[in-house]
């Protein structure tokens, strides 16, 4: 993307926009009524342009939405165009998943389990005899992903 089409962007997002980070996954999102401005919004991020039935005399909104890796990486671009309170933000946004993105680069849902705490959690569960459910709940991570790391580090 060009950076006269960021600026432009920017300046569109600071007013109209969003910058979400719902259900594990950072968006960003503009409405209006313009639908000439939101196509090129869209078109700028590679999204599509949804309508948004009026009611009561008002006009009908146009939105379009980014998701996921895709809106982390504009909102790295956007970043030192926006004003405080957007790029503060973003930045609550940027930290909040800084260690979500797995090795495949996507945004992982759930709380990544990071290799140094392996050896303590094997430890817990077999010196300790600290149940896999009580091991999730301690560390906030699922069952599954406490009993796939225990199942990996016995195998390896």
């Amino acid at each position: 993307m060009k950076e006269t089409d960021i600026a432009w962007l920017a300046g569109l997002l600071e007013g109209e926009g969003w910058f979400t980070y719902a259900n594990g996954a950072p968006r960003i999102g503009v409405g209006m009524a313009d639908r000439d401005v939101i196509d090129r919004a869209a078109n700028l991020m590679y999204t599509k342009v949804f309508e948004k039935r009026s009611f009561r005399g008002h006009r009908t909104q146009w939105t379009t939405t980014l998701y996921g890796v895709p809106a982390l990486n504009l909102m790295r671009s956007l970043l030192p165009h926006m004003c405080k309170r957007r790029a503060a933000k973003i930045k609550e946004i940027l930290e909040k998943t800084e260690d979500k993105i797995n090795y495949k680069g996507k945004l992982s849902h759930g709380t990544i389990l990071r290799a140094e705490h392996l050896p303590l959690l094997v430890y817990l569960h077999k010196d300790k005899e600290i149940s896999v459910l009580e091991l999730a709940r301690i560390s906030g991570l699922s069952r599954t992903t406490i009993a796939r790391a225990l199942v990996w580090e016995t195998a390896h």
